[in-house]
Parts: C-alpha cells; structure tokens; sequence
C-alpha cells in the first residue's frame, strides 16, 4: 500500500524465497544494469531468504534509490558519434585490495548520448574501445591509410591511470562526457610461432 506494507496468506511454514522490485530502486540482492533495464549482476539469484513461521513479526526489506551516468561521445570530426562501444567498471574490494571490474557496455544512440542506469552506490570507470573512421573502415588488405579513434579514460587519459573515479551515490545521476580524435592508424604485421614444432601464421592488428 501507500506505506510500503504488504500481506501474502496462506503461504507454508518453511524456508521461501523473497524478491523485492521497484523501477528506480535497488534491492541488496541486485548490482547495475546497462541502459535497457536489465540487471547484469544478481548476488542474491533467488531473492531473499525466509523462514516462515507461525505468528511471526514483520519482516522488513529495504530499497535504496538507483543512482546513474549517463554521457555523450563527440568525435573532433564534428560527425555524429554513433555505435562507439563505452565500457563501465566498477571498483570492488577482493582479498583485500581495491579492483576494477568491468560491469557493463554500451553503444552510444544516434546522437552520441549513452546511459547506465540502475547503479548501486560505488566509485566509477568509463573508457571507450578502439573504433575504426567509418568511411575507411573494411579496406580490402588493410592497403591505405586508416584512420580511427583509440580509446579514451574519462575524462580524456589514454592510459588506464589517468581514468578518473565517478561517485554515484543516493540515487543521484552523474555526467560524464568524452571527446575522442581522429587519429591514424597503423598497421602491424607479427609472427606467430606455434609451440611443439607447429606451423608459422602471421597476422595484422590495427593499433
């Protein structure tokens, strides 16, 4: 009802399963989710845990707002920065040690607008991954110049240690914008050795 306040009847004595949702909230059980609302990591599958019992007290569950980021790409071309893939990361505490995981990815819209919504409250990473100019991109051999875009750590590092922490919390919405540069690309060509006397292949990567 208006207070939060519900009753389920008829339910047998036992261990039941509990699951909480609300659009905008975000239950302990559950972590971010990508821009089309669905959850990417569930540390409570199965909802919460209850044990059912005859003339038992309330049981109280707590929802915390949703927090967000939400950005644009622009490119130095002035065109429209369409389909450039975001990667978010998260920082967590394992062993002991603060880590960045990544949590989720999305491709910018028409307008180079992009969104991760459904945050729980935590320190952020974004960067962009490589992108080919779309007018040069699928050259026959790789013959020509080519041109793209390298990746880019908020606000505008090329390595991994310049990426600035975004703080989301209390269900609040953060921006975070990214200019990438048009730059050339060049062409490696490396050897492969295959171990245990295998055959030789080579390969070219854009860098």
């Amino acid at each position: 009802d208006g207070d939060g306040r519900f009753e389920i009847s008829n339910i047998p004595v036992g261990p039941q399963s509990v699951t909480i949702e609300k659009p905008g909230f975000l239950d302990r059980g559950f972590s971010a989710a990508n821009d089309t609302g669905a959850f990417i990591v569930s540390t409570a599958a199965g909802g919460h845990n209850v044990l059912v019992a005859a003339q038992m007290p309330d049981v109280v569950f707590t929802l915390a707002p949703a927090g967000a980021i939400r950005g644009q790409v622009e490119l130095s071309t002035g065109d429209a920065a369409e389909g450039i893939k975001v990667i978010l990361a998260q920082q967590t505490v394992q062993d002991g040690r603060a880590v960045w995981q990544q949590a989720a990815s999305a491709k910018t819209r028409s307008d180079g607008t992009f969104r991760f919504g459904g945050l729980a409250d935590g320190d952020y990473a974004l960067f962009t991954e490589p992108a080919m100019d779309s007018d040069l991109d699928g050259v026959p051999g790789g013959a020509g110049p080519r041109e793209g875009y390298a990746s880019v750590y908020y606000p505008d590092a090329r390595e991994p240690s310049g990426v600035a922490k975004i703080h989301v919390a209390k269900g609040q919405a953060a921006q975070a914008n990214l200019l990438l540069a048009l730059e050339p690309f060049q062409s490696v060509t490396a050897l492969a050795v295959l171990p245990q006397g295998g055959s030789a292949a080579r390969a070219a990567q854009n860098l």
